[in-house]
């Protein structure tokens, strides 16, 4: 529709010109010879090249350009429309400046490509990096949890092994003590024994009352067993 169609030249909005048409309302139109399609031709002359030649030749530059322009999106470049002025006019527009800035541009466009290229591949090349340098950390990270967890497990070992060795050195000792105390005991009972003999043989003694008897045994009672 009428007034919603915009035209950007260099990034800024081509504004209207009643050079040659009073634009009555409209705004820019194209892919006809309608009042809006020559009002935009009369822009785009007066822009790259003269007021004068906008006010001449819109006509002419509508018919051949602008109503075959049928897409909704376009793009013309201002050296061919410098060009169409040099070849379809009596007018000449130097367009060696024109080409030098695109040129210029053209450059400095891939110059820009290029640094952001290159900025792109470093943050890329950074990204690698810091994933290298985290993925070695967290190997590294690994194996000291899996050496310290194996000093832990030989260490619990050690130990284990050592509270099994004082264990059974402990029960060995027991075992000793008890065959002590029961030879303890055997000697005891074996004296308890004797003492038992030697008492009998105190009252024979006396039964007997052979003096000579009883003076040889007279230090029986002082015998320690």
């Amino acid at each position: 529709m009428f007034g919603d169609n915009s035209v950007k030249y260099m990034n800024i909005e081509l504004g209207l010109t009643s050079v040659n048409y009073d634009d009555s309302g409209y705004g820019f139109d194209w892919g006809n010879t309608e009042k809006g399609s020559k009002l935009l031709a009369s822009a785009i002359l007066a822009k790259i090249g003269t007021p004068t030649i906008a006010r001449v030749y819109a006509d002419k530059y509508t018919r051949s350009v602008i109503q075959k322009l049928t897409q909704d999106s376009w793009s013309l470049e201002a050296m061919e429309v410098a060009k169409w002025i040099n070849e379809n006019t009596d007018h000449t527009i130097d367009i060696s400046t024109d080409e030098k800035s695109q040129e210029k541009e053209s450059l400095k466009e891939a110059e820009e490509l290029e640094l952001k290229a290159k900025e792109e591949r470093r943050i890329e090349r950074e990204k690698q990096f810091q994933q290298e340098v985290q993925k070695r950390l967290k190997e590294k990270e690994t194996r000291e949890k899996l050496k310290k967890a194996q000093r832990e497990k030989e260490e619990s070992d050690k130990s284990k092994n050592a509270v099994k060795q004082y264990e059974a050195e402990i029960k060995k000792y027991k075992n000793e003590i008890k065959t002590q105390q029961h030879t303890i005991k055997k000697q005891e009972n074996e004296i308890d024994r004797y003492k038992q003999k030697l008492e009998k043989y105190q009252k024979v003694l006396q039964l007997l009352d052979i003096p000579a008897l009883r003076k040889k045994f007279t230090t029986l009672d002082e015998i320690e067993i």
